[in-house]
């Protein structure tokens, strides 16, 4: 029955490590969103200085 136990409590920690790692590499993705559009917007101005000026 222990050993039973343990696996089980294994596995759900297993499943919760999955679980963060799938977070981590989300929020790396909406970071990594954000800094495109950072760029874009950079862009876009930058291309608006030079055709006024």
């Amino acid at each position: 029955m222990d050993l039973i136990h343990t696996i089980i409590l294994n596995y759900l920690n297993y499943l919760n490590y999955l679980n963060y790692l799938n977070y981590l590499n989300y929020l790396n993705y909406l970071n990594y969103l954000n800094y495109l559009q950072f760029i874009l917007i950079l862009r876009s101005l930058q291309m608006g200085e030079s055709s006024v000026g």
